[in-house]
């Protein structure tokens, strides 16, 4: 297996465990306020993570089609 192929399941593992992660924690847990800054730093932290991810796929479609 290559190691594109190897980095995209990871990271669809990775994506996979938090999504069930948040739908299965307690009520509880998911009513924890954040302060502003928690809340913003996370809100960047995703959407970095999130255009690293799209320049990731878009280099590996480009590999493919090559």
């Amino acid at each position: 297996m290559s190691s594109a192929k190897v980095v995209m399941v990871l990271l669809a593992g990775f994506a996979a465990g938090a999504l069930l992660g948040v739908a299965l924690a307690p009520q509880k847990v998911k009513r924890v306020e954040c302060t502003g800054t928690a809340e913003k730093e996370f809100v960047d932290f995703i959407d970095e993570t999130t255009e690293k991810f799209e320049k990731l796929m878009d280099e590996v479609g480009k590999r493919k089609t090559e």
